[in-house]
């Protein structure tokens, strides 16, 4: 491919953005090929990459600072959307694997809250059980008092279980929302010092 063709594919790829965006890009890459020699012309579009994928880099970034840009116009802000449109179909692949991504994440997060809540049922009815079981063992006392003492310590055994989950479950959770202190105060620091 030589340094036009290069130069017209950027160009048709970049058509639908706003003319001062469109002339920007195209300026800084016809000068880009100028300064590096037409005997680098080859080594210039091996380091950039094919002319689509720049193309779609330079809408990303373009969307990307027109967001954080505050809407002056009405045209402005519908260039805006356009141009975040066209990042969206810029970006055929990443959309589908950030999609995939966010609902791999819902589903662990949501496997993850119903084992909490079996823990938390399962906690709660051993203790139920060793609660039921101790008023059994000791009503059984009267008839026979080994099989009382028996019932009583399977109940005591049950409370005692249901209550060491109970403690797991809350250091559990515990270690899950410092977990996640974390990860958001990362995340707020990334942006802090972009």
């Amino acid at each position: 491919m030589s340094r036009d063709e290069y130069l017209r594919i950027l160009a048709r790829e970049l058509s639908r953005l706003p003319k001062e965006e469109f002339d920007r890009a195209m300026e800084y890459y016809t000068e880009y090929f100028e300064e590096a020699g037409p005997e680098n012309a080859e080594a210039v579009m091996a380091d950039l990459g094919s002319p689509v994928e720049v193309a779609r880099e330079i809408i990303r970034e373009t969307a990307l600072k027109r967001m954080d840009e505050p809407i002056k116009s009405m045209k402005k802000g519908f260039s805006s959307i356009w141009i975040v449109i066209l990042a969206i179909f810029a970006a055929p692949i990443a959309l589908p694997v950030a999609i995939l991504l966010l609902a791999v994440l819902v589903m662990l997060l949501a496997a993850g809250v119903i084992v909490l809540a079996g823990m938390v049922i399962a906690g709660l009815g051993s203790v139920a059980l060793g609660i039921v079981s101790i008023g059994a063992g000791i009503s059984m006392l009267a008839q026979s008092v080994p099989s009382g003492i028996a019932v009583i310590g399977m109940g005591l055994l049950a409370a005692g279980t249901g209550i060491l989950v109970a403690m797991a479950m809350a250091f559990i959770v515990k270690w899950i929302f410092r977990g996640v202190r974390a990860i958001f105060r990362r995340i707020l620091r990334g942006r802090k010092k972009k």
